[in-house]
């Protein structure tokens, strides 16, 4: 029978071409050590944007690499015992997008990117640059894009897919970035709307944050490079380690 005789010791993970690594380790399973040479997890079966953990749990004795949504306290479907080795965030494509650390704050190890699947009012958008990361609770994004043939619609852009604001972010009167253009150094703050759960609204910064303006409204106009920054808490994620959930 196997004895635990020294910590545990969780080796390097890595990723390539839709395969997770996890390099030989010394891990406790079931009140059992067992020490491994390097397992492969060929990723299957993501959905947009979902935060995933990475386990090392025993198929007929032989420890493997699995991944599950399901938190540490649950465990994997199947498994009596298990360990968290790690965990990731997939992408807009249902594919590897970035390493989630499993002690202290949840944060994507690298930054991702994301095309916004509306942008309402500023026609169709060239270039779009949307660099986003996970900082424990919040959603962390710098953009640039160019604007199509801006209209009278409202001017909005959409929030990464599968991702929607905490009920508590929920509110018209509440800044959580700013836009400026190449044209001047023109201020647009961006706030939240109760009813769009999705998406990012715009006012000009004497206005009233309740009040979206579109996608014509100045400063905003045609071809124009728009960039800026916002954070947002995001429903479902926290600060918690992701072990101690």
């Amino acid at each position: 029978m196997a004895q635990k005789i020294k910590d545990d010791k969780i080796g390097a993970l890595s990723h390539s071409s839709g395969t997770i690594t996890l390099q030989s380790s010394r891990l406790t399973i079931g009140g059992q050590q067992y020490s491994t040479s390097a397992l492969q997890l060929a990723l299957s079966g993501l959905s947009v944007h979902t935060t995933y953990m990475l386990y090392v749990v025993l198929s007929s004795g032989v420890p493997i690499l699995v991944q599950s949504t399901n938190v540490n306290s649950v465990g994997p479907a199947g498994y009596t015992s298990w360990k968290l080795v790690g965990a990731f965030l997939s992408n807009e494509s249902s594919g590897w997008g970035a390493f989630l650390n499993i002690e202290g704050t949840p944060r994507t190890q690298t930054n991702m990117r994301y095309t916004p699947s509306g942008a309402s009012g500023f026609g169709t958008i060239g270039s779009p640059e949307m660099n986003f990361f996970r900082d424990g609770a919040y959603l962390l994004c710098d953009f640039r894009f160019i604007t199509g043939t801006v209209s009278g619609a409202t001017a909005f852009l959409t929030l990464p897919s599968g991702l929607v604001y905490s009920s508590d972010f929920q509110q018209t009167t509440y800044n959580v970035g700013t836009l400026t253009n190449n044209s001047a150094v023109n201020f647009v703050h961006m706030f939240l709307s109760s009813s769009n759960a999705d998406r990012i609204f715009f006012n000009t910064a004497t206005g009233a944050l309740g009040s979206a303006i579109a996608g014509n409204t100045s400063p905003f106009a045609s071809g124009q490079i728009e960039s800026g920054q916002y954070r947002i808490r995001i429903s479902g994620w926290s600060n918690v380690p992701l072990k101690d959930l």
